[in-house]
């Protein structure tokens, strides 16, 4: 077994372990729309991220980023044949160690997003993230 683990808060990734380096922990000013479903046109302008990665000491390195919304166009997605329509939502984001573009498609009226690029360390990828159910807590 591969030991592969991404961890979600909402659609926001907060920690992945055993796909490369890890992302340790990553949380968000609020209101974030990753993390609690905003419809695309009350999403707000920006949000701050900070993401602990691995480093010096038990705390690795963190690291902060001004992150800005920007709406695009409607986009459709298939998820393991089912259909969602929605708006992509790119958002840049700005920070001391450099600047990084996260994509989203949210449902254009719950503002769910159901898939996702984003940035989870600067030694990787974006991970491509796709929901297939929302997790409900129950």
């Amino acid at each position: 077994p591969f030991m592969q683990q991404v961890t979600l808060l909402g659609s926001q990734i907060t920690g992945t372990r055993g796909l490369g380096t890890d992302l340790l922990s990553a949380w968000s000013s609020s209101p974030d729309p990753l993390n609690r479903p905003i419809p695309p046109a009350s999403w707000p302008a920006r949000v701050q991220r900070t993401y602990e990665l691995p480093g010096q000491g038990p705390r690795g390195t963190v690291v902060s980023f001004d992150c800005r919304f920007e709406r695009g166009a409607t986009r459709e997605v298939v998820i393991l044949q089912v259909r969602h329509v929605g708006v992509e939502m790119g958002e840049t984001c700005t920070g001391p160690t450099g600047s990084f573009e996260n994509l989203h498609l949210a449902d254009a009226g719950s503002g769910f997003v159901w898939r996702s690029l984003q940035w989870t360390g600067p030694a990787m990828p974006l991970l491509d993230l796709q929901i297939v159910d929302p997790y409900t807590g129950n």
